[in-house]
């Protein structure tokens, strides 16, 4: 987990198996001050997530074994037997209407095309964050 001020705006689950793509998102959200959690897999993200209530998860979709879609759904059915609703935000390269829609009917929230810059990801994170 990475280590954020009192200041924190929310805890928030990056599912990434990129390297570089993780060191990217992890130290973006460090300077918007979201306390920021890391899971390189599906298995690791819903093991996570079943044990730790997040503000937010942003989704990769096209991770090795089990997927971003699949993870999703399995992480919509833990919600089903608990409280809350964590708004999970897809984070793909794959930018065309059809993959928009494949990705809500998996339960994922919103959409977020890769490569992203810092105002876009600020944007989404006030969107389902800040009412």
């Amino acid at each position: 987990m990475v280590e954020n001020s009192i200041d924190d705006k929310g805890r928030v689950l990056v599912v990434e198996d990129e390297p570089a793509n993780q060191a990217l998102m992890l130290t973006v959200l460090k300077l918007l001050n979201y306390q920021a959690t890391l899971a390189a897999t599906g298995p690791d993200a819903i093991e996570k997530f079943s044990l730790y209530p997040y503000d937010i998860v942003l989704m990769d979709c096209h991770l090795p074994g089990l997927d971003g879609y699949q993870t999703t759904r399995r992480m919509r059915q833990l919600e089903a037997t608990r409280q809350g609703h964590a708004p999970i935000i897809a984070v793909t390269a794959c930018a065309l209407l059809s993959d928009r829609k494949r990705c809500l009917e998996a339960g994922m929230n919103d959409y977020m095309a890769k490569p992203f810059c810092i105002d876009t990801l600020q944007s989404v994170l006030n969107k389902w964050l800040c009412p």
